[in-house]
């Protein structure tokens, strides 16, 4: 059965970020021991560029520290991108 992982690495502020998805079988992905990234199990839905305990936009414990408007929405480009 695929399996949906998320990477996430902490911010300069302490925040662990999606950084990451990936659709896998099998055991959960191992980080080389010298990273403080971690690999998570997230349902669909949870997005590059969002933030664990995130309110906005929130799908399993997982969403935006700021509102996303409609031209966002669709967008599949991380949020820090989207500006562009």
């Amino acid at each position: 059965m695929t399996e949906r992982y998320a990477t996430l690495v902490k911010d300069n502020d302490g925040r662990e970020v999606v950084s990451n998805i990936s659709l896998m079988e099998g055991n959960t992905p191992e980080i080389r021991k010298d990273s403080d990234a971690k690999v998570v199990k997230v349902p669909d839905g949870v997005k590059i560029g969002m933030v664990k305990g995130g309110k906005h936009g929130a799908v399993g414990g997982y969403g935006y520290d700021a509102p996303v408007d409609a031209t966002q929405a669709d967008d599949k480009r991380s949020p820090a991108d989207q500006h562009v």
